[in-house]
């Protein structure tokens, strides 16, 4: 083979090597448009600056869309012991977020060890009297 022959045949290769990759990457199909969960929101306003923060009174665990991916999460032992509790836990993709978090994540932020039944059951307009525990066994 001449020198000549050999520099043809790799700006050849090099050409139907880019027209592979061009291919590859115009011909990729065009990826779905991501959807966003519907989450409620309000407008505010603070300092001149504008936002969308979450509507926390109409946001529920039902409301929340389903976990995206699965994961886990494995808390060491000694840090078990701190807490408390144990927070370690694996999820599946498309679990709801209330089969996932367990009332312990909430004892710093929502302060559940604060409030009874009967403040449960004020809040939420509920008469004790008619509700029979034998319900929900």
């Amino acid at each position: 083979m001449t020198h000549r022959f050999q520099r043809r045949i790799q700006r050849l290769g090099l050409v139907a090597l880019g027209l592979l990759t061009a291919g590859l990457v115009w011909f990729k199909p065009a990826p779905q448009a991501a959807t966003e969960p519907w989450i409620p929101t309000v407008p505010v306003q603070w300092d001149k600056q504008y936002a969308r923060v979450p509507n926390w009174s109409q946001l529920t665990f039902a409301t929340l869309p389903p976990l995206l991916s699965g994961g886990a999460v494995d808390i060491p032992g000694d840090l078990v012991s701190s807490l408390g509790y144990d927070p370690s836990r694996i999820w599946q993709a498309g679990q709801s977020v209330a089969e996932v978090l367990k009332l312990g994540d909430f004892q710093t932020s929502l302060y559940p060890q604060l409030f009874n039944l009967q403040t449960l059951a004020q809040m939420g307009q509920i008469d004790l009297s008619q509700v029979a525990l034998r319900g929900y066994l």
